[in-house]
């Protein structure tokens, strides 16, 4: 004869299985198509395992979903954003300076040729290679002020990153200031300036 347990013990004792989330994609783009439970993402091809949080949020709506690509070479989800200046809640980064850097990795790089008087705007070959689609319509802009000031503006450079991807850009300095700083709002994470 079968074991007949008492429910309420079973329940005390109960842990659920932990589930696990997997994005989906399309090969050809890298744009995440869906986000799965493991059980229901068994039968699909492309796939990358993600953290709860993530897939949480994503589905939550928190994050968009049209903004997630697979990075097939780190195996994790880019999150790309097009950025606006009509957007209140963005953050005005400042660039920091390569003196004081503290990571590695940098995606876009601004260097100042004082001689010449120009800047110059460039990706990071390893932001180039990288196996993702993004808006290449998406603007970039960046806001030439007085040092650690962004309320005095001396110049406003902008331009599109499917620009940025093919070559380095390049602008004349047009401020009196020989010191000033460079504010944006984000697109990638890590940015830097460099005097050369």
């Amino acid at each position: 004869m079968e074991e007949v347990i008492d429910f309420d013990s079973w329940l005390q004792n109960y842990t659920p299985p932990e589930v696990e989330f997997w994005a989906i994609y399309d090969p050809d783009t890298s744009a995440v198509v869906g986000i799965y439970p493991s059980f229901a993402a068994n039968d699909k091809q492309f796939k990358i395992k993600i953290e709860r949080d993530l897939a949480e949020d994503i589905q939550n709506g928190i994050i968009k979903m049209s903004s997630c690509f697979v990075d097939l070479d780190s195996e994790s989800i880019e999150i790309v954003e097009k950025h606006s200046l009509t957007k209140i809640d963005d953050i005005l980064h400042r660039v920091i300076d390569r003196k004081y850097l503290t990571v590695q990795d940098t995606d876009i790089v601004i260097r100042y040729n004082e001689l010449e008087n120009k800047l110059i705007f460039s990706m990071t070959p390893i932001l180039k290679t990288r196996k993702i689609k993004w808006d290449g319509h998406t603007e970039m802009e960046f806001l030439i002020t007085s040092y650690n000031d962004p309320h005095d503006l001396y110049q406003v450079i902008s331009f599109r990153l499917e620009e940025l991807e093919q070559n380095s850009k390049e602008f004349t300095y047009t401020g009196t200031n020989k010191r000033f700083s460079i504010f944006t709002r984000r697109i990638f994470k890590n940015y830097i300036f460099e005097k050369i």
